[in-house]
């Protein structure tokens, strides 16, 4: 994925009147990715107007998390979590790794995750080398269960 920068760019000189192959030779980007840039045969999943310069959502409004799930997400990141990113896209996903034998606080924890990252995936999944199928976040899960978020 290029900056936000080079498209902006490319709709200026195309603005200017310069057509895809003089678009091409001064930016260096392929006529390919420049036709999908000025003539999209999609619709965008966000608009450009209202969109963060990182992930490319719309813009983040921290103030209206919820606090307590937020609060309770935070700490149980601290204890048994982690960050990752998502292959090679500005995409992060968190994981928690937690003990099977509490799906009280498993189901709070994925609760938590749905209430503070609405629009991403949150599920429990048991842990690979326990051979044990993928568990649903209110049915008891195998030994040594992890949580993850996927931001989508």
């Amino acid at each position: 994925m290029r900056p936000a920068e080079e498209v902006v760019r490319v709709r200026e000189l195309a603005l200017e009147g310069h057509n895809a192959c003089e678009i091409a030779r001064l930016t260096g980007i392929p006529r390919s990715t420049l036709r999908e840039w000025l003539h999209p045969r999609y619709t965008p999943r966000y608009p450009r107007e209202s969109s963060c310069e990182v992930c490319g959502h719309p813009v983040h409004d921290h103030e209206a998390l919820p606090e307590p799930e937020y609060a309770y997400l935070l700490g149980i990141y601290l204890g048994d979590g982690t960050i990752s990113r998502v292959g090679k896209r500005r995409c992060f996903k968190l994981r928690v790794f937690m003990d099977s034998r509490y799906p009280g606080i498993i189901a709070e924890v994925v609760k938590a995750m749905r209430a503070v990252m609405p629009v991403s995936i949150a599920t429990a999944q048991q842990h690979p080398r326990h051979n044990l199928s993928r568990s649903a976040p209110t049915r008891m899960p195998g030994p040594a269960s992890s949580l993850s978020t996927d931001q989508v």
